[in-house]
């Protein structure tokens, strides 16, 4: 399910061109956090798991969105230092 977060990088494109690279970079860093902890939450409520384990999937869904918007951050801070070096 991560890998399928991964391939939604267009919100990624989107909030890079609309609010730059550090606001994407704050956003991405919080939601890829938030995804991992919840992660860590499953082995301490394993009894609740046990029934909502469709919840994990939704964990790596959205840690593996944010890791996408870290590879949108560096395309677009390379695009730009590129442009200066040019």
């Amino acid at each position: 399910m991560g890998n399928f977060g991964i391939s939604f990088g267009f919100p990624a494109g989107i909030l890079a061109e609309k609010f730059g690279t550090r606001v994407t970079s704050v956003l991405a860093t919080l939601i890829t956090t938030t995804g991992f902890v919840l992660l860590w939450s499953t082995r301490i409520s394993v009894a609740f798991y046990a029934d909502h384990g469709w919840l994990q999937y939704f964990y790596f869904f959205l840690a593996g969105l944010c890791c996408s918007d870290y590879k949108q951050i560096l395309v677009t801070i390379g695009i730009k230092e590129l442009n200066v070096i040019m």
